[in-house]
């Protein structure tokens, strides 16, 4: 009886274990087999507008302005269905009433009633001509009150309302066909709105030349730079040869002098310039009916060189027109660029000059996303652009300033002062986080202190008289140089980069640079253009043999390519943290990193060293070309660049590294603030890879459990036989 039961426990347990088994494997199965479905109808919420949460609106009128940034691509054939998602207070007044306009039209209305306080909904229509290309601004209204005489409630708690983040717009857009009009780039390369990746593919030839490569860095930081670390981005670089084979879809740009373009574009009307001079091109994708070719060209590679510096220039944009540009000369930047901040203005994201309005208080915010966390514990600096209404003499109010619901600073603004001012705050990095961080401006203009004296203040007529705009010059100023400067992999790109021009910078590449190494050194000009400034960017591309030169005016280095291929990295072989061999190329072993052999996997090492000139400088290789794309793919995101503290990286995939510090000299990494170390295991932990980790360690257990019990059971049964 007792082998029964305990048989039949044994069933039990061991039927659970394998279906827990067979669950954790079919949900892993599930993760890596959802398809992606594709539809001509979009829908879009607040969220992803920038809306960091829920919305509380509190006071008698009170309204909120929210941008809607929509793509520039885009055309409607009908209207779009904004679903506005609402609740307030259950003991409102039955005369409240919310009211809804879209760019100052007044799209409709709502009573506030008992039916509607905890799950409110408006579904409203917007006309197709009402939909802008970029910024567009969803006003939302609330009059409430509780008594019949709503002004008796202002300082009433119960009178509230709240917009959710659900709040949805459905959209049929459709893309417009491209014209040829170098006069709106970047567009359509890269456009502003948040519900849009921007997708680029660079081409080159298989054996790219000076010219070729010194107009792709200067052009692939120019993408970096126009996006900002924050307009969504994807760039990608292939030969012009795997493009006439694979086609690509979306924009191209295509880098490369005439005799070669033509093999992409042959029968062009482009007309060639003069040698001596650049071209810049337009045209219709030959593969992609949707989408642009641009074509940065000329006679020689000089030529190409000249028309690749010139699209990074901010001057030249507003002087192109129509499909064609000669580029005759390119001279040099002169204003200063930043060496060690970064800034953003509201309307460099994408906002316009922002008013708010209410009878207590006046609230408005912004989205500001960040692609990575400053390594130091120092602060941001707002510098606050804004105009209220005016003020009597004696009067006063306080505008109040909060980065992700967290008081960063407040100022008290005096009757008789200047309506039309700036203030600066602080605001501490250890307030941010990677991804989207919102900005909040909140300030308290009343028309009154006595109340009960003015009835009337309250009423629509007075309620615009109580104002806020924020003016969108409004800059926030980042600092990007580290706590303490050291040969630390994760302080990429600020302490490898120079000036803020990436005028000091340069990379080494092969004698005989190939394809591999074209598109390591993009995806890194584009991450370092992400923290660039100034008004032209002048990264320089020079070959191993040229190295040696140049050391004064070039001191910051970033060496690229294969150790055996470019001989400049076995130059520095003994101050590396990791040398190679000189016949074989392969890897030294490394103290404190256990050695394995590495034949069989692609692996990519980064490493970090301080050069003869006491500047940070960088090595990009690996045992393969393939192992070294996914080096150059990991420094490239900012979001896994972060994590790799130390001066030595390996890598074996575009997600999967570990780094240490291998050098003896090596002093502690730089310090990280505490929101950068809760985001280093945050990010780790929310890696696919990271996921799919923990399930193959759940069900290893599992087995493991599953073992142990089944040698238990069999040897209890054993005994009692």
């Amino acid at each position: 009886m007792t082998t029964k039961k305990q048989s039949s426990k044994g069933k039990i347990v061991l039927t659970a274990l394998l279906i827990s088994a067979s669950l954790l494997i079919q949900t892993y199965a599930f993760a890596l087999a959802a398809p992606t479905v594709q539809t001509t109808q979009r829908t879009f919420t607040l969220e992803d507008f920038g809306l960091a949460g829920d919305d509380t609106y509190q006071g008698i009128l009170v309204s909120r302005d929210y941008g809607i940034n929509l793509p520039a691509g885009w055309v409607y054939g009908s209207p779009a269905v904004l679903t506005l998602k609402f609740s307030h207070s259950p003991t409102l007044n039955e005369k409240s009433t919310l009211a809804v306009d879209w760019n100052d039209v007044r799209l409709g209305s709502q009573a506030l009633t008992a039916e509607n306080a905890s799950d409110g909904s408006l579904e409203l229509q917007i006309p197709a001509d009402y939909l802008v290309a970029g910024y567009n601004t969803l006003h939302v209204e609330f009059y409430m009150g509780i008594s019949d005489e709503f002004c008796n409630d202002v300082d009433n708690p119960a009178v509230w309302a709240v917009v959710q983040r659900a709040t949805s717009l459905k959209l049929e857009p459709t893309t417009a066909t491209p014209k040829a009009d170098l006069s709106v780039f970047p567009l359509p390369f890269i456009d502003a709105s948040p519900v849009v990746t921007n997708h680029v593919t660079l081409l080159v030839p298989a054996q790219p030349g000076s010219g070729d490569l010194n107009a792709l860095a200067a052009v692939s930081a120019k993408l970096g730079k126009l996006s900002g670390g924050w307009r969504p981005l994807e760039v990608n670089t292939m030969t012009i040869e795997a493009a006439l084979k694979s086609k690509p879809q979306g924009n191209l740009i295509v880098i490369a002098d005439y005799d070669r373009l033509n093999q992409i574009l042959p029968g062009s009307t482009m007309q060639p310039g003069k040698s001596g001079g650049g071209v810049l091109f337009e045209q219709v994708s030959p593969f992609d009916s949707s989408a642009l070719l641009l074509a940065v060209t000329g006679m020689e590679q000089a030529d190409v060189e000249k028309a690749g510096q010139a699209l990074t220039s901010t001057a030249l944009i507003p002087r192109l027109s129509g499909d064609t540009a000669y580029i005759l000369d390119v001279p040099e930047s002169r204003s200063e660029a930043r060496a060690n901040s970064v800034s953003y203005s509201l309307s460099d994201l994408g906002y316009t000059d922002t008013a708010v309005y209410g009878s207590r208080e006046q609230k408005t915010s912004f989205a500001i996303p960040l692609s990575a966390l400053w390594q130091n514990n120092s602060a941001a600096v707002l510098d606050l652009h804004f105009i209220h209404s005016a003020l009597l003499q004696g009067d006063r109010f306080t505008l109040t300033v909060t980065v992700n619901g967290l008081p960063v600073g407040s100022v008290v603004i005096n009757g008789g002062d200047s309506s039309d001012r700036t203030e600066s705050f602080q605001l501490p990095l250890s307030f941010f986080t990677t991804g989207v961080n919102y900005l909040a401006i909140q300030s308290s203009i009343q028309l009154s202190d006595d109340f009960s004296n003015d009835q009337n203040y309250c009423t629509q007529d007075n309620y615009n008289r109580a104002w806020l705009t924020v003016v969108s010059d409004t800059q926030i100023t980042f600092p990007t140089a580290p706590d303490q400067v050291t040969a630390n992999i994760a302080g990429f790109p600020y302490t490898y980069m120079g000036a803020g021009d990436l005028s000091q910078l340069a990379f080494v590449l092969p004698d005989a640079p190939g394809a591999a190494d074209a598109a390591a050194m993009s995806a890194l000009a584009v991450r370092l253009g992400e923290v660039a400034s100034g008004d032209q960017l002048m990264p320089t591309v020079l070959s191993a043999a040229q190295a040696d030169q140049y050391s004064d005016s070039l001191p910051y280095r970033i060496y690229i390519g294969l150790p055996l291929k470019n001989g400049a990295i076995l130059a520095v072989n003994d101050q590396l943290p990791q040398s190679f061999d000189p016949v074989s190329g392969e890897a030294q072993a490394v103290s404190g990193l256990p050695t394995i052999d590495t034949s069989k996997i692609d692996t990519g090492i980064i490493e970090a060293f301080v050069n003869e000139k006491h500047v940070p400088t960088l090595v990009v290789s690996g045992n393969t070309e393939k192992g070294m794309l996914s080096a150059a793919a990991q420094l490239a995101d900012a979001g896994q660049s972060v994590l790799l503290v130390g001066d030595l990286a390996l890598t074996t995939s575009d997600t999967q590294a570990v780094s240490i510090w291998a050098q003896d000299s090596a002093q502690e990494s730089t310090r990280l603030s505490p929101a950068a170390q809760n985001e280093q295991s945050l990010t780790v932990w929310f890696q696919p890879n990271g996921v799919l980790y923990a399930a193959l360690a759940i069900l290893l257990i599992t087995l493991v459990i599953l073992v142990l019990h089944v040698a238990v059971t069999f040897g209890k049964n054993g005994k009692d036989r």
